[in-house]
C-alpha cells in the first residue's frame, strides 16, 4: 500500500454525488425556466410574478376606475331615456285630450246651431287618417284617410269638407263616376254633358286634385269663383244645385257623428 498518495476513492464519489446533484438543480432550473417562457408567451401582457409563482396582468385596458366612470354614463343615459320616454306619454295623452276636446267644439258639436253652414272651409280639421278610416270603414272609400289628411295639409282645405262633398256627391263611393272614373266630387261632371266627367288613375288622386282646385279657386281672395270660405258661398259658383250646400251640411254632420272622441 501507497501512504504517500492521498487516496483518492472518497473524492471519486464525492465528485460523482456532485455531478448528480448539480444535474438535479441544472434540470429543475430549466423547467422552471420553460414554465415562465410558456406562460409568458401565452399572455403577453402579462409579466410573472416570481414570489407567488403565479402571473400578473398588466393590461391597460382593466382600469376599474374607468369602467366604473363608463357604467355611470350608461346609467346616466339610461334615465334619461326612462325620463323621456315617459314625458313623450304625457304628451301623446295631453294630445289625444286636447284633440278629443277640440273634435267635440269643432266638429260633432258643429260651428253652430246650424251645423257646419258658418264654418270656415279653410279650418283645419283636427281629423287624422286614422280616424277617416273608421268612419269610412266598408264603405268604397275605406283606406282614403291618408288621401284626405294630406289633401288638408297641402292645400288647406278642411278634410271634413272635402268628405262631406265626396261622400255627398259620390253617395260614399258608390256612383257611376266613382266606381268607373274615380271621381268621387263629381268634378267636372257638367249636367249638359255629364260624359265628358273627368276620369282618375285613383281616388287619392282625385281628392288632391279637387283640394287644390277648391282652394285655388273658391277659397282664396283673388280666386276665380271666390264667394266665401263657407259652404253657402262656394255653392254659388261650385253647383248647379241651390240646396247644395245644406246637403253637404247634413253630410258633414252624419259623418262628425261616426267620429270616434276617444281613441285607444
Amino acid at each position: 500500500m501507497n501512504k504517500g498518495r492521498p487516496n483518492s476513492t472518497g473524492l471519486f464519489h464525492i465528485s460523482k454525488f456532485m455531478k448528480v446533484y448539480l444535474g438535479i438543480i441544472a434540470f429543475l432550473i430549466i423547467g422552471m425556466m420553460l414554465v415562465i417562457i410558456f406562460k409568458t408567451t401565452s399572455y403577453p401582457n402579462a409579466k410573472y410574478d416570481i414570489a407567488n409563482n403565479d402571473m400578473i396582468s398588466t393590461s391597460d385596458s382593466i382600469d376599474t376606475n374607468e369602467l366604473q366612470t363608463k357604467l355611470d354614463a350608461m346609467n346616466k343615459n339610461l334615465s334619461v331615456m326612462v325620463y323621456k320616454k315617459k314625458r313623450e306619454e304625457q304628451l301623446l295623452r295631453a294630445y289625444e285630450k286636447t284633440r278629443a276636446t277640440y273634435l267635440e267644439k269643432t266638429i260633432t258639436r258643429g260651428a253652430s246651431e246650424r251645423g257646419y253652414l258658418g264654418l270656415s272651409l279653410k279650418q283645419p280639421s283636427g281629423l287624422t287618417a286614422d280616424i277617416i278610416n273608421k268612419v269610412l270603414d266598408g264603405t268604397p272609400l275605406e283606406g282614403l284617410g291618408d288621401a284626405y289628411i294630406k289633401a288638408e295639409k297641402e292645400t288647406g282645405v278642411s278634410a271634413l269638407f272635402l268628405l262631406g262633398v265626396s261622400v255627398h256627391e259620390s253617395k260614399w263611393g258608390n256612383s257611376k263616376f266613382a266606381r268607373e272614373r274615380n271621381n268621387i266630387f263629381g268634378y267636372k261632371a257638367y249636367d249638359s254633358d255629364p260624359d265628358k266627367t273627368e276620369r282618375f288613375s285613383s281616388k287619392e288622386e282625385c281628392i288632391l286634385v279637387v283640394a287644390k282646385y277648391l282652394s285655388e279657386n273658391y277659397l282664396i281672395a283673388d280666386g276665380k269663383y271666390y264667394n266665401g270660405i263657407t259652404l253657402q258661398a262656394v255653392n254659388k259658383r261650385y253647383a248647379s244645385d241651390k240646396s247644395w250646400h245644406l246637403k253637404v251640411n247634413k253630410v258633414m254632420e252624419v259623418i262628425a257623428a261616426k267620429i270616434p272622441l276617444q281613441e285607444g
